[in-house]
């Protein structure tokens, strides 16, 4: 890699911003994970799950898989930061009189930028499976709601990986990790599997307030449908998930700052030998 070389200004967060960017599609499992792996889950789910569904709850499918892209930032970023903890790559910057305020403001920046961009793809190929009812059902959402939701889950994505590549120093481990978190948020924060599916008994409900995610998608969901908080289970169980839409919307908030804050703190520019 070569020297990195402090500017001051905008060449400095240019230069920066673009070798995050090199790196990030560099490593095959970022691409793959933000653009390819969402369209064929939300492919494989919407006709598999969706075959026993109405044409409404079909799009609810479908808005909620357009979240999917955002979660590559736990498979991403969490691990590159481990990676470049264990190279030269961090201590360069350093070195160079790069700040660690500044390095962490470029990395957030650029994969929340990333994450949107998945999101959009994830949208505009929901729209092609969803067709004229999908297209409806955008016109009778929430949009201040819906923008949030989205503004959160990707920040949410965000602060996890970065809180997990901060503490962490072991590239093996971490890979193990990030994938749990993935898929746990995946599937039990009402984006993968529907939280009727889900919380089916009073110890689902309750785990699934463990799911940082869970705020954020709360939030989302509600923009969708507004009757997304109170869960109809399966088995004939109702469950409130949040009475007031600002409840989840704080969490989310509150989840972030914690996580971002304890970043700071935690974060080192090199692993520890």
């Amino acid at each position: 890699m070569k020297e990195f070389k402090i500017k001051g200004g905008w060449p400095e967060f240019k230069e920066l911003f673009l070798v995050i960017g090199k790196s990030f599609f560099r490593e095959v499992r970022g691409p793959l994970f933000l653009y390819f792996m969402p369209i064929f889950f939300m492919i494989l789910f919407y006709y598999t799950m969706g075959s026993t569904y109405d044409k409404q709850a079909k799009v609810s499918l479908l808005f909620a898989y357009t979240l999917i892209p955002a979660l590559t930032i736990v498979t991403s970023l969490a691990p590159s930061l481990v990676n470049w903890k264990n190279s030269i790559f961090l201590k360069r910057l350093e070195t160079a009189g790069l700040s660690k305020t500044k390095f962490l403001l470029t990395l957030y920046l650029f994969y929340f930028l990333a994450g949107l961009s998945g999101i959009a793809v994830q949208l505009t190929f929901a729209l092609m499976l969803g067709g004229k009812p999908f297209i409806d059902a955008l016109g009778h959402i929430n949009a201040l709601s819906f923008i949030l939701g989205i503004v959160l889950v990707v920040l949410m994505c965000i602060a996890i990986s970065s809180f997990l590549g901060g503490i962490s120093s072991n590239e093996g481990s971490m890979q193990g990790i990030v994938m749990l978190i993935y898929f746990i948020n995946l599937f039990l924060a009402g984006i993968m599997l529907p939280l009727n599916i889900v919380e089916t008994t009073k110890v689902m409900h309750i785990v699934t307030y463990l799911i940082p995610l869970k705020y954020a998608a709360g939030v989302y969901n509600h923009a969708i449908n507004e009757d997304s908080f109170i869960v109809h289970a399966n088995n004939g169980n109702v469950f409130t998930e949040f009475n007031e839409l600002w409840q989840p919307a704080v969490g989310a908030l509150a989840i972030i700052a914690a996580l971002f804050i304890i970043n700071k703190f935690t974060f080192k520019w090199s692993a520890k030998k």
